[in-house]
């Protein structure tokens, strides 16, 4: 605007070669910062040479099978450090003789910037005489010269910015697209486990479950923002893509999309193009549900979550999902502790049954159905002594092996069942 306005007195005319000197430093000027940019890059590059060789030392190479074949690294990484020590020595030349160059271009048109001083001089002398301040118009000439360049440098970074944006939306893209596959892999591990456990235990996937990062985002706005809350929270089809183009569209578009007062999205959108970034960006994971039926055999299924589960129901779901056929050994510790003995026989040892074949199964017990209906391959019986902390636990050979053995039937005889006769006293009671 200043120089719009000396240019309306005249100025430019009056001063077009100083004017037009000011513009030829400036170009003097950059090319001396390009110059000097290659040689502190050459300089700070250079200081990464030698390379460091030192993994492929003797001592970081012993008791390596291929050592022979890596130790010819080191002849490659050495060649490749003389070859970049050459480049560099030829850029410092090169770089060398450009700032000599530019010396000489600068010194010879030293002796025309004297020439446009004097009579620059002159003519500043002559505009005081009319009032006119000529060397403001030369200072404001040169301050827009010199953001000349640096307009051209912030096109530059537009472009660059431009294209990352670009990568960005092509890295979300495929970003959603990972989820969404691993969403479906999911899905369909719950839909094989509840067909398997059918009207046992039901696994549901929800896709973006957990909307605690994106409350988390918007925590640090502060102020009243319960409906958005409440929005992110209850919004069974909330997508993060759609919730990020409503939000770039403005508040009025936000709130319809959320379904919140107009108030609230106005602060989501006064938290800046930062906050967006990271709306586009924030992981909701998928949840996982699981829920065990608490019904009575042959009534209506009665669905219910973990966190509404007992200690036992809990542990009767959790031991159903992980009898599921699988290839990795199973060990579990005293499940009797939770679950009933009517269960450990309908539930477990039935399914123990079917699948060790498969795998193997190690269970710590005092309840005879496991090792006995589950027809045991190997038990091993424990004898405790001592007590707390001191206490040990001792196993005999003669009470290891198989049911048909006889010192291993008469330990689950007495261990398990309390003898004998607490055995058959408890046959006469039922009646069997």
């Amino acid at each position: 605007e200043a120089l719009a306005r000396f240019e309306q007195f005249g100025l430019g005319s009056k001063l077009e070669d100083r004017k037009l000197l000011v513009r030829e430093r400036q170009v003097l000027k950059t090319a001396e910062t390009v110059i000097d940019e290659v040689s502190d890059t050459v300089e700070v590059e250079g200081s990464a040479i030698p390379l460091d060789v030192s993994f492929l030392s003797e001592e970081s190479l012993a008791g390596l099978p291929a050592r022979a074949l890596l130790e010819e690294l080191t002849p490659v990484l050495g060649k490749l450090g003389r070859e970049v020590r050459k480049a560099i020595r030829i850029t410092e030349e090169a770089a060398k003789k450009a700032q000599e160059a530019h010396a000489g271009i600068a010194a010879r048109w030293g002796g025309r910037r004297e020439i446009v001083e004097t009579a620059y001089q002159k003519t500043l002398r002559e505009l005081q005489k009319e009032g006119v301040d000529g060397s403001e118009f030369i200072e404001v000439t040169e301050n827009v010269e010199a953001l000349r360049p640096m307009k051209s440098k912030l096109e530059g970074l537009i472009r660059e910015r431009d294209k990352g944006v670009e990568s960005r939306r092509d890295l979300l893209v495929k970003w959603e697209d990972a989820k969404a596959a691993e969403y479906r892999a999911l899905e369909r591990a719950a839909k094989k486990v509840s067909q398997k456990l059918k009207d046992r235990v039901r696994v549901t996937v929800t896709f973006a479950g957990d909307r605690e990062p994106l409350l988390d985002l918007v925590e640090k706005l502060g102020g009243r923002l319960s409906e958005v809350r409440k929005a992110f929270r209850e919004n069974a089809d909330l997508s993060i893509p759609k919730l990020h183009e409503a939000w770039r569209d403005g508040s009025d578009a936000l709130g319809r999309y959320l379904k919140v007062p107009k108030s609230q999205t106005d602060r989501l959108v006064d938290g800046g193009e930062d906050l967006l970034f990271d709306v586009e960006a924030v992981d909701l994971p998928p949840t996982t549900s699981i829920e065990l039926n608490v019904a009575a055999v042959d009534n209506p299924p009665v669905w219910q979550t973990l966190e509404e589960l007992s200690t036992g129901q809990k542990a009767t779901a959790v031991l159903l999902l992980t009898l599921l056929e699988s290839d990795a050994p199973l060990v579990v510790d005293q499940p009797e502790d939770d679950l009933g003995s009517r269960f450990i026989a309908d539930g477990v040892v039935p399914r123990m049954r079917d699948e060790k074949q498969r795998r193997q199964f190690v269970f710590t017990t005092h309840n005879a159905n496991i090792p006995v209906l589950g027809d045991a391959e190997l038990i091993a019986g424990m004898e405790a002594s001592g007590e707390g902390h001191q206490g040990h636990a001792t196993i005999r050979a003669e009470t290891m092996g198989a049911i048909d053995s006889k010192p291993v039937r008469t330990l689950l005889e007495e261990t398990l069942e309390g003898g004998k006769d607490a055995f058959e006293t408890r046959r006469l009671k039922y009646g069997y």
